[in-house]
């Protein structure tokens, strides 16, 4: 049997740090529609990944559209429920 305590603590680090990702993941999204330009230039330099390419980065573009609009979506909003617990 798990520790009650000890799940409850993991279960609200996890919504946390949901919360957390989405919103940095919001921002790096607005960032790139500003600045479309900025996977190209990734892409041009000697770091970048070999395994994914620009229709990679657009599906996750718009993935992450989607996991924000329904974390904004609702009445009261489903951000709400997690903002509840914090």
């Amino acid at each position: 049997m798990s520790d009650a305590t000890v799940f409850a603590t993991s279960y609200f680090t996890a919504i946390r740090n949901l919360i957390g990702d989405l919103e940095t993941l919001r921002e790096l999204n607005d960032r790139l529609a500003q600045d479309s330009t900025l996977f190209t230039r990734y892409f041009q330099s000697d770091g970048a990944r070999k395994d994914i390419d620009a229709a990679a980065i657009t599906a996750a573009e718009n993935a992450i559209a989607q996991l924000i609009f329904s974390f904004d979506s609702g009445s009261p909003p489903q951000k709400a429920a997690l903002f509840n617990l914090l």
